[in-house]
């Protein structure tokens, strides 16, 4: 069957913010093409670990968070690192990740003092409601690796009709004021010219449409430049016991310093520095397909001597500190070698025209133990994929779309600043004290939970209230810090649905993902919704607390969790942020509640 080559969205490049681009657009009925040059994953496994908040997006289109569970890894919390002078030889001082002296303003320095992800600092995460734990989400980080979430993304993207071309190289693109055009070629040679209304550009950090559009960008820069060997060696799978997976080694005698993770299913990797002192960024447009793990390869500028099989094991000897009586030539399973780049980057700017930049193309930053990599594209493509779709359907005015930078690019800029005020990058960052800040503001560390759940959009899209602009509010904090403030996720309640044969037990986050939703205790708000919704152009569900959902438990209420009073409404958007909210109903509701409608949303006329 001849495939149609035109869609409203092309996306370019098919790894992990590619596909979640093609998925969550495809979950929101919009026809998109992916291209992408190769046809299957890296070898390496490249990202790993997934916050609640991504497993949050997922379980939205179809994907349980149970399919990711794979490996030996913990299902949450972050990696443990120790400084080590091989695997084998002298274990030293544990690396936290929340920084390991206690002159922070961080209450969590203490990585074993730490909430996990998704529980309060009182209890265990996941505990029940009201035993002291304060749960934030659902769902637990969980930890995959790239190479084998990649296939579970395209299988699904595909379900929902996405139409994948991997094994296709795009050779040129072009956009006007009526739409765009890409040409690709395979590798029979066949070439193809795709027509459509927008670009999701994930060719990663050396992206060739950044680059084009002369979008400059803003960060740290350069950090360096590695080898990595990857390899499997069942007789070290032992030294994981102690619940460390990360190893920096340094402190020889020889000088060697390296760095070296498992990957919880088997493989290792061995990663070490390759550059010279004036080591820089070689351009390579071909390397498109990289668009979440910042790892893009450098085969200009490499120093590296592994060149050969007897090499590469004699280094991963040297890491693991065990010699060949030991460890024997078939004990060391070589999977791949790579060259590639650290290097924290920001875009200027996440859109031009009707060309999106999303992932590594619009902010890359280095493997972390935050999560700031991948799981930022993801929410990037997430955020974008409902506003096309209002755009596509008349829904919405072409505007709305101006919100993907006001929203998403803030984000990208607070996550690379947390990296450099931690000690695992704060080395790298200007005046090596981690002093120099992407944002231009004073930096401190910030909660995780607060991180993961709770960076505040400011936009166009979002009636933030008494705060005006939003310039005065923190960048991040924890959901029961919030408590339901415009630009913020939705805060996770359990909840039970009623109206069926059984009352279900859910999370309030599974009344958001399909459209707007408003939501209070008063009934009276059925009517507001319906009638804005009618005068606006666009669906207004509403759902009224108490009637159609209850809490779980009555200690955890609506009105505590969205900071509204018993006739006070929260509007949430398509992507589950709140909007709006009014703390109680007041004269003039309707008509005050439909000019916000149709401010917020964009509609057209």
């Amino acid at each position: 069957m001849t495939q149609p080559n035109q869609a409203p969205v092309i996306v370019i490049g098919g790894s992990l913010v590619g596909l979640a681009s093609a998925l969550f657009l495809s979950a929101h009925s919009v026809p998109v093409v992916l291209v992408e040059r190769h046809t299957a994953s890296s070898p390496h496994p490249r990202a790993i670990g997934y916050t609640p908040r991504t497993l949050e997006l997922l379980e939205s289109v179809g994907i349980p968070a149970s399919s990711l569970r794979a490996g030996k890894g913990p299902p949450s919390g972050r990696p443990r690192r120790i400084k080590v002078q091989s695997l084998a030889g002298e274990w030293t001082d544990e690396q936290h990740w929340n920084n390991n002296s206690s002159n922070n303003n961080n209450n969590n320095n203490n990585n074993n003092n730490n909430a996990k992800p998704n529980g309060g600092p009182k209890g265990p995460p996941g505990g029940p409601p009201g035993d002291g734990a304060k749960v934030y989400s659902p769902l637990i980080s969980a930890a995959i690796t790239q190479d084998r979430l990649e296939p579970i993304l395209r299988r699904r993207a595909v379900e929902l009709g996405a139409d994948l071309r991997l094994g296709w190289k795009m050779t040129s693109w072009a956009q006007s004021a009526d739409g765009v055009s890409v040409t690709a070629v395979n590798r029979q040679g066949e070439q193809v010219t795709l027509d459509g209304s927008y670009i999701v550009a994930c060719d990663g950090a050396r992206s060739a449409f950044r680059e084009h559009l002369g979008i400059p960008t803003t960060g740290v820069g350069h950090l360096r430049s590695l080898c990595s060997i990857m390899f499997r060696c069942a007789p070290v799978e032992h030294y994981l016991d102690r619940g460390f997976v990360q190893f920096a080694i340094e402190g020889r005698d020889d000088g060697f310093e390296a760095f070296l993770v498992s990957y919880h299913d088997g493989r290792w990797a061995l990663m070490w520095n390759t550059d010279a002192a004036d080591a820089a960024d070689v351009p390579d447009n071909n390397d498109n397909d990289n668009d979440d793990d910042n790892k893009s390869k450098n085969k200009n500028n490499r120093t590296d001597t592994a060149d050969t099989a007897e090499a590469q094991r004699a280094l991963v000897r040297k890491a693991l500190g065990l010699g060949p009586d030991v460890v024997r030539d078939e004990d060391i399973e070589l999977v791949a070698v790579g060259h590639w780049d650290m290097s924290a980057r920001i875009a200027e700017r996440f859109s031009s025209g009707r060309v999106f930049l999303a992932g590594d193309a619009a902010h890359t930053l280095p493997p972390n133990r935050g999560g700031y990599g991948a799981n930022t594209g993801f929410a990037d493509a997430h955020n974008l994929a409902w506003k096309v779709a209002a755009v596509r359907s008349g829904a919405a005015d072409a505007s709305i779309l101006a919100t993907y930078d006001e929203e998403r690019r803030p984000v990208a800029l607070v996550r690379h600043d947390q990296l450099f005020v931690r000690d695992d990058y704060k080395p790298y960052a200007r005046g090596g004290g981690g002093d120099w800040a992407a944002t231009g503001r004073t930096v401190e560390v910030l909660d995780d939970i607060a991180m993961e759940l709770g960076q505040i959009y400011r936009s166009a899209g979002v009636v933030l209230g008494a705060e005006g602009d939003g310039e005065g509010l923190p960048d991040a904090m924890r959901p029961d810090e919030w408590r339901g403030q415009p630009g913020t996720r939705a805060p996770h309640v359990a909840m039970v649905r009623r109206g069926t044969k059984e009352e279900e037990e859910i999370s309030s986050l599974a009344l958001f993902g399909r459209g707007w939703v408003l939501l209070s205790r008063d009934g009276g708000w059925r009517g507001v919704a319906d009638g804005a919704g009618t005068r606006v152009g666009v669906a207004c569900e509403f759902v009224c607390v108490g009637e159609d959902v209850v809490e779980a438990d009555r200690r955890e209420t609506f009105e505590d969790n969205f900071g509204v009073g018993a006739s006070g409404a929260v509007l949430v958007r398509p992507d589950g942020f709140i909007a709006w909210r009014s703390a109680e109903r007041g004269p003039g509701f309707e008509g005050e509640f439909a000019d916000v409608f149709r401010r917020v949303t964009f509609a057209r006329g």
